[in-house]
């Protein structure tokens, strides 16, 4: 592992990188075509069940304007119940942005309000609103907390990743209306938030769960510029916080990947300590998106999502368990090189 440090060294004095941070929530100029820039919220009611609310500006291929258009994926998955998913696009979208504080503005007149504290979303088939109340819980400690997971590694050439986790969880009211279907009550927030003009990704797979008092975010994968396949993520509990750094799978990282069954575990060791985590879904309970990977970026696959898989993760210090954490309800996804490839999934 020293190896890589002192290569990445060698490439940051080389290659000065310039990190995401917290301020990169708002939205930024596209810098050609194609394009795409996505803020995804997952809100977890532990006694509903997850909604996720994608909101994206793109400019296609063959645009022949620098005018983005906007795109809204929302997804409902309650405990126990069927999952409802709807997806909207509109040709006009106004969009501000303070470079200075993050503070910013994305707004569809009428149907989506979005800013950096608060979602509003009234469409012909429901109604939803959200807003932060309580403090973030922030992926990185330090100077820098809205720094892409990957660290160094994500900011050299070829690797470069416009990706970052605004808030592993924050406490959040919020309101959602379909039909007779109606909730509202307190909730946890998960927000990432991430922009580009091409797909790199050969294939990668995100495992996330959040409670009010518990988050695990793991992601990983191989780039189509890169040979080895990394894995980061964080797991913050009351008593556990494990930041993992970016582990090489075949070195510090072993992991089980089978779209097919819907199942995924990893285990990652570092000094004194290990995470081993487990995701499982029923392949009934995935669904297919291809916005923005294909039909913007141009990728060969579509991602594959599921918001029931049932998660566990162990900690180990110097070989002894000190915690187990059971979510009964998460998310696992898979792309690229990594879906299952059988049409009936």
């Amino acid at each position: 592992m020293r190896l890589f440090r002192i290569i990445g060294l060698l490439l940051f004095i080389a290659f000065p990188a310039h990190a995401t941070d917290l301020t990169d929530i708002r939205p930024h100029a596209p810098s050609g075509n194609p394009w795409s820039e996505q803020w995804f919220f997952y809100i977890n009611d532990p006694s509903v069940g997850y909604f996720k609310v994608s909101v994206q500006t793109y400019l296609t291929a063959d645009a022949g304007t620098q005018k983005e258009k906007a795109y809204l994926h929302f997804a409902y998955a309650p405990v126990g119940g069927t999952k409802k998913i709807f997806d909207y696009f509109y040709d006009h979208v106004n969009l501000q942005g303070d470079g200075t504080n993050g503070h910013f503005l994305l707004e569809v007149p009428g149907v989506i309000r979005v800013d950096q504290e608060s979602v509003r979303l009234s469409t012909k088939d429901f109604s939803f609103d959200m807003k932060f109340t309580g403090q973030h819980r922030h992926y990185w400690n330090g100077s820098n907390p809205g720094r892409n997971p990957f660290g160094l590694v994500g900011e050299l050439p070829g690797l470069k990743t416009e990706y970052f986790v605004y808030t592993m969880g924050t406490e959040t009211r919020y309101h959602f209306a379909m039909n007779d279907i109606e909730h509202e009550g307190t909730a946890v927030t998960y927000l990432d938030k991430g922009w580009y003009e091409n797909y790199k990704s050969q294939g990668f797979v995100f495992v996330g769960a959040f409670l009010p008092e518990t988050q695990l975010m793991m992601t990983g994968g191989y780039p189509s510029t890169f040979p080895l396949e990394m894995w980061v993520g964080r797991f913050l509990s009351e008593q556990q916080d494990m930041l993992i750094r970016p582990s090489v799978v075949g070195l510090s990282a072993r992991k089980v990947s089978d779209a097919c069954r819907g199942y995924f575990s990893i285990e990652i060791k570092k000094p004194g300590r290990k995470i081993e985590v487990e995701a499982e879904s029923d392949p009934a309970s995935f669904y297919r998106s291809t916005m923005p990977s294909m039909d913007i970026l141009g990728a060969p696959k579509p991602v594959m999502k599921s918001m029931n898989a049932r998660i566990t993760v162990k900690i180990f210090k110097w070989g002894r368990l000190v915690e187990e954490t059971l979510f009964p309800q998460g998310l696992l996804e898979f792309s690229g090189d990594e879906i299952c490839e059988e049409s009936t999934i």
